[in-house]
């Protein structure tokens, strides 16, 4: 929880000041729901709190000025997303934030150096996503069954991606 007000602070304060940070951090910190389930162990509260730092990684390499701190805020954000991934496997989504940030960073500044970060960024999401989570690869039939059910949750139907994206109409 405390990862979330201290990213909620560091990404308003960069943007928008110091007066926005204090209430953002302070809006955070008494957040019902976010106390709540800090109480006990979730998977969301760790995870929101690794998704908040890539996200405040993106925003901070985005504004700094110097390089030496752009690449290294920017792979951070690629570990960051990762261990969200890990963590809980829909917070990957965060991955999103990452690459047009990366884009955004290989607009404004073309540079080798900064294509070898944003190499090493995106190919650390999936490394350290498969080192937090071994078992993908050990027993990948069991994860495609937890996998297709959670996606199954947020589809309309409830049914598993197998079940209704990967079969059926679409491949006969």
């Amino acid at each position: 929880g405390l990862l979330m007000v201290a990213c909620a602070y560091a990404m308003s304060r960069i943007v928008a000041g110091r007066y926005a940070a204090l209430c953002a951090g302070l809006s955070v910190a008494v957040s019902y729901t976010l106390v709540q389930h800090a109480h006990y162990i979730k998977p969301g509260t760790l995870s929101t709190g690794w998704m908040m730092l890539a996200t405040w990684a993106c925003v901070a390499s985005l504004y700094t000025t110097h390089s030496k701190y752009r690449h290294r805020l920017y792979i951070l954000s690629g570990v960051v997303t990762g261990l969200a991934a890990t963590t809980r496997y829909n917070a990957a989504a965060v991955g999103l934030i990452v690459l047009l940030t990366g884009l955004i960073l290989l607009y404004r500044h073309r540079t080798r150096r900064m294509l070898v970060a944003i190499l090493l960024s995106w190919i650390a999401i999936p490394i350290v996503f498969l080192v937090g989570s071994p078992y993908v690869l050990i027993d990948f039939e069991n994860f495609w069954q937890d996998f297709s059910h959670i996606v199954g949750q947020f589809t309309v139907t409830g049914k598993n991606v197998r079940d209704y994206y990967l079969v059926g109409s679409w491949t006969g």
